[in-house]
Protein backbone atom coordinates (compact mmCIF):
# COMPACT_ATOMS: atom_id res chain seq x y z
CA UNK A 1 0.00 0.00 0.00
CA UNK A 2 1.61 2.91 -1.92
CA UNK A 3 -0.58 5.62 0.40
CA UNK A 4 -0.06 4.29 3.71
CA UNK A 5 3.68 2.77 5.10
CA UNK A 6 2.95 1.39 7.93
CA UNK A 7 1.03 -1.14 6.43
CA UNK A 8 3.97 -3.46 5.05
CA UNK A 9 4.52 -6.47 6.43
CA UNK A 10 7.26 -9.38 5.13
CA UNK A 11 6.70 -11.67 2.52
CA UNK A 12 7.51 -15.00 4.87
CA UNK A 13 4.74 -13.41 7.43
CA UNK A 14 2.29 -13.80 5.02
CA UNK A 15 3.06 -17.15 3.10
CA UNK A 16 3.27 -18.32 7.18
CA UNK A 17 0.45 -16.67 7.94
CA UNK A 18 -1.34 -18.95 4.66
CA UNK A 19 -0.13 -21.82 5.42
CA UNK A 20 4.21 -21.79 5.55
CA UNK A 21 4.60 -22.95 8.38
CA UNK A 22 7.72 -23.73 8.66
CA UNK A 23 11.05 -22.41 7.47
CA UNK A 24 11.71 -25.69 5.46
CA UNK A 25 8.21 -25.49 3.94
CA UNK A 26 9.30 -21.94 2.22
CA UNK A 27 12.36 -22.37 1.26
CA UNK A 28 11.56 -25.77 -0.55
CA UNK A 29 8.72 -23.59 -2.42
CA UNK A 30 11.42 -21.00 -3.56
CA UNK A 31 14.91 -23.14 -3.21
CA UNK A 32 15.86 -26.42 -3.98
CA UNK A 33 16.44 -28.09 -0.62
CA UNK A 34 17.76 -31.42 -0.45
CA UNK A 35 19.68 -33.67 2.77
CA UNK A 36 23.49 -33.91 2.16
CA UNK A 37 25.74 -36.53 4.20
CA UNK A 38 28.54 -34.90 5.89
CA UNK A 39 31.15 -37.04 4.18
CA UNK A 40 30.13 -35.53 0.26
CA UNK A 41 30.05 -32.47 2.07
CA UNK A 42 33.77 -32.45 3.36
CA UNK A 43 34.82 -33.14 -0.05
CA UNK A 44 33.24 -29.84 -1.37
CA UNK A 45 35.12 -26.32 -2.48
CA UNK A 46 34.58 -23.09 -0.42
CA UNK A 47 32.94 -21.78 -3.17
CA UNK A 48 30.51 -24.65 -3.56
CA UNK A 49 30.04 -24.84 0.33
CA UNK A 50 28.83 -20.92 0.23
CA UNK A 51 25.85 -21.46 -1.87
CA UNK A 52 24.57 -23.96 0.51
CA UNK A 53 22.52 -22.74 3.39
CA UNK A 54 21.43 -24.42 6.17
CA UNK A 55 17.64 -24.90 6.34
CA UNK A 56 16.97 -25.62 10.83
CA UNK A 57 19.38 -24.72 13.70
CA UNK A 58 21.38 -27.43 14.11
CA UNK A 59 22.11 -28.34 18.26
CA UNK A 60 24.64 -30.70 19.99
CA UNK A 61 22.43 -33.68 21.10
CA UNK A 62 23.90 -33.77 24.59
CA UNK A 63 23.74 -30.34 25.87
CA UNK A 64 21.25 -29.38 23.35
CA UNK A 65 23.81 -25.96 22.93
CA UNK A 66 23.07 -24.74 18.84
CA UNK A 67 26.43 -25.35 17.06
CA UNK A 68 24.94 -23.51 13.65
CA UNK A 69 22.24 -21.19 13.06
CA UNK A 70 19.37 -21.52 11.00
CA UNK A 71 19.67 -20.22 7.36
CA UNK A 72 23.44 -19.44 8.21
CA UNK A 73 25.39 -20.21 4.51
CA UNK A 74 27.88 -23.11 5.05
CA UNK A 75 31.53 -22.96 5.10
CA UNK A 76 34.50 -25.51 5.45
CA UNK A 77 34.85 -25.07 9.01
CA UNK A 78 31.04 -25.58 9.78
CA UNK A 79 31.57 -28.84 8.11
CA UNK A 80 34.52 -29.61 9.76
CA UNK A 81 32.61 -29.55 13.31
CA UNK A 82 29.43 -30.98 12.45
CA UNK A 83 31.44 -33.96 11.21
CA UNK A 84 33.36 -33.50 15.04
CA UNK A 85 29.83 -33.59 16.78
CA UNK A 86 29.00 -37.03 14.66
CA UNK A 87 26.18 -35.30 12.38
CA UNK A 88 25.61 -37.28 9.69
CA UNK A 89 23.46 -35.43 6.92
CA UNK A 90 21.70 -31.92 7.15
CA UNK A 91 19.07 -30.52 5.18
CA UNK A 92 20.61 -27.94 2.92
CA UNK A 93 19.10 -25.05 0.61
CA UNK A 94 21.04 -24.72 -2.70
CA UNK A 95 21.20 -20.64 -3.20
CA UNK A 96 22.43 -19.24 -6.45
CA UNK A 97 24.32 -15.98 -6.75
CA UNK A 98 22.70 -12.78 -5.84
CA UNK A 99 19.39 -14.79 -5.25
CA UNK A 100 19.69 -14.54 -0.85
CA UNK A 101 17.06 -12.10 -0.74
CA UNK A 102 14.37 -14.61 0.75
CA UNK A 103 16.60 -15.92 2.61
CA UNK A 104 17.79 -12.22 4.57
CA UNK A 105 14.07 -12.16 4.70
CA UNK A 106 13.49 -14.91 6.62
CA UNK A 107 15.90 -14.63 8.65
CA UNK A 108 14.65 -10.75 9.69
CA UNK A 109 10.95 -12.31 9.98
CA UNK A 110 9.80 -12.68 13.64
CA UNK A 111 6.86 -14.99 13.62
CA UNK A 112 7.45 -18.85 13.97
CA UNK A 113 4.28 -20.28 13.49
CA UNK A 114 0.90 -19.63 11.40
CA UNK A 115 -0.69 -18.13 14.60
CA UNK A 116 1.79 -15.58 15.08
CA UNK A 117 1.71 -14.67 11.42
CA UNK A 118 -1.74 -14.27 11.59
CA UNK A 119 -1.79 -11.54 14.53
CA UNK A 120 1.11 -9.98 13.01
CA UNK A 121 -0.47 -9.36 9.47
CA UNK A 122 -3.35 -8.11 11.58
CA UNK A 123 -1.54 -5.65 13.96
CA UNK A 124 -0.06 -3.83 10.56
CA UNK A 125 -3.15 -3.85 8.83
CA UNK A 126 -5.51 -2.87 11.37
CA UNK A 127 -3.23 -0.91 14.06
CA UNK A 128 -5.79 -0.19 16.43
CA UNK A 129 -7.35 -3.60 17.20
CA UNK A 130 -6.52 -6.33 19.11
CA UNK A 131 -5.37 -9.01 17.22
CA UNK A 132 -7.79 -12.42 17.42
CA UNK A 133 -7.04 -15.43 15.41
CA UNK A 134 -10.41 -15.43 13.71
CA UNK A 135 -10.54 -11.79 13.43
CA UNK A 136 -6.93 -12.24 11.18
CA UNK A 137 -8.32 -15.20 9.48
CA UNK A 138 -11.09 -13.20 8.13
CA UNK A 139 -9.26 -10.45 7.34
CA UNK A 140 -6.40 -12.40 5.13
CA UNK A 141 -9.35 -14.12 3.28
CA UNK A 142 -11.28 -11.03 2.50
CA UNK A 143 -8.75 -9.10 1.42
CA UNK A 144 -6.57 -11.25 -0.59
CA UNK A 145 -8.36 -14.46 -1.80
CA UNK A 146 -12.02 -13.05 -2.11
CA UNK A 147 -12.94 -13.21 -5.49
CA UNK A 148 -15.17 -10.51 -5.83
CA UNK A 149 -12.61 -8.05 -4.34
CA UNK A 150 -9.65 -9.38 -6.83
CA UNK A 151 -11.52 -9.35 -10.41
CA UNK A 152 -8.99 -8.03 -12.33
CA UNK A 153 -10.93 -7.51 -15.48
CA UNK A 154 -9.44 -7.65 -18.87
CA UNK A 155 -7.50 -3.98 -18.60
CA UNK A 156 -5.76 -5.52 -14.91
CA UNK A 157 -5.00 -8.67 -16.81
CA UNK A 158 -3.25 -7.19 -19.60
CA UNK A 159 -1.41 -4.81 -17.20
CA UNK A 160 -0.35 -8.05 -14.92
CA UNK A 161 0.53 -9.99 -18.28
CA UNK A 162 2.82 -7.03 -19.85
CA UNK A 163 4.13 -6.57 -16.26
CA UNK A 164 5.35 -10.45 -15.89
CA UNK A 165 6.32 -10.74 -19.66
CA UNK A 166 2.96 -13.26 -20.23
CA UNK A 167 0.78 -14.39 -22.84
CA UNK A 168 -2.52 -15.25 -20.91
Amino acid sequence: DKKRRRRKFLITTFLRAIGYGSNQDMLSAVYETKTWKISELLKMSDKELFSLYIVDAIADPKTKEELVAALSPLSADTVKQLSEFGSKDVMLAKVEDGMEAFINCLSRDTTSTEDDALKEVYKRMRPGDPPSLSNARLLIKRLFFDERRYDLGEVGRFKLNQRLGLKL
